[in-house]
Order: C-alpha cells, then structure tokens, then sequence
C-alpha cells in the first residue's frame, strides 16, 4: 500500500513544482513585460517634455529677435515699449515707496520706543558739582508716551564715560507732540564731567 502511494504522489508533487514554476515565471514575465511598459511611457512623457520645451525656447528667441528688430527699425514700437516700461517701474516703485511708508508707520505703532527723540541739555550747579538739566521730547510714535525714564551718562572732556543716572521725567508726551521738562537735578557729578547724553530706556504707552 505504501509502495503505490508514494508511486502516485511522485507525479503529483513534480506536477505542483511544474505548476509553481510556470506561475513564477510568468509572474516575472509580467513584471518585465509593466516594467517595459512603464519605461515606455516614461520615455514618451520625457520626449514630449523635451519637444514641448524645445518649441517653447524656439518660439522665446524669435519674439525676442523680433522684439530687438522693431526696436531698432520701428520708432512707433520703440517708444510705446520705453512709456509701458516707465510706467511699469513707476508703479513698482510706488508701491515699494508704499511698502515702506506702511512698514515705517506699523513700527511707529508697534515700537514706539524707537520713535522719540531725547534732547538733553545740562549746565552745573553747587559750585560745580551738581548737574541740572532740561530734555526735550519729540513723540513720533502713534502712542502717548506717560512718564518716561531716561538713561543720563556724562563723559570726560576726552569722552571718557564717568557716571550715568537713570531719571523718570513725569511727562507726558501725545503722538506727534513735543514737551520740555522742568530743570531736574541730576544729583553730583564728577567735577571732570565735560559732556553727557540721554537716552530712552522705557515708559508707558497709551
């Protein structure tokens, strides 16, 4: 019983291999016969591309070489070319006068810090010793500027820096205004104190 058995199952399990073999094989029939097909079109698509391009530059350099002879040949062509191209580089730089306007004017809103100036003016007094001094504030922000403090430092007459003070001027200063304080005193000073300067440093925004 066992003899015949494995005398049928002989032939059935070549048959299986046979089977297996010829669908591996024409799976990778298959798979070369898409990937040809894909290449194919790939090729056609970047022949195409190629023709598409080609035709393209063809038809750019003769607008260009007719474009370069009616200006040389036609004076009517030339001169409405030259009145689009003013008119196009007006505009652009309108625009850009525009976006620069706008950016200068955000900034005025969002920075107001940056847009007022200090002018500081000093004399001494107690015998020398003690440094008066007035500012005057030019607001150029869109805000209101309340209580600002400023940074005081004085320099030798050689501009060697000798002392700096920080000083809150109760003030306040609307957009576009300008305001002088009342002479403060700055507290002692090193007697070498020849110059100073002020600075901004902070204030609150209306």
């Amino acid at each position: 019983m066992s003899e015949s058995n494995a005398g049928i199952s002989g032939p059935r399990k070549k048959r299986k291999v046979k089977m297996w073999l010829s669908i591996v094989g024409g799976l990778m029939i298959l798979g070369m016969i898409l990937q040809f097909c894909e290449k194919r079109e790939h090729d056609a698509n970047q022949a195409e591309a190629n023709r598409v391009a080609d035709s393209t530059a063809r038809e750019l350099a003769a607008q260009t070489a007719r474009h370069d002879s009616l200006m040389r040949t036609d004076k009517v062509y030339a001169d409405s070319v030259r009145v689009a191209d003013k008119r196009r580089d007006d505009s652009l730089a309108a625009k850009q006068r525009q976006d620069s306007i706008e950016a200068i004017e955000r900034d005025r809103r969002d920075n107001p810090e940056n847009h007022v100036d200090v002018d500081f003016n000093w004399r001494t007094g107690g015998f020398g010793s003690v440094a008066l001094g007035t500012i005057r504030f030019h607001n150029k922000s869109l805000k209101t500027c309340v209580n600002p403090v400023l940074l005081v430092t004085f320099y030798s007459e050689n501009g060697t820096e000798l002392s700096q003070r920080k000083e809150a001027v109760y003030v306040t200063i609307p957009p576009g205004k300008k305001k002088k304080s009342d002479e403060l005193n700055l507290g002692f000073i090193n007697r070498q104190a020849a110059r100073a300067g002020a600075k901004l440093l902070s204030a609150t925004w209306e």
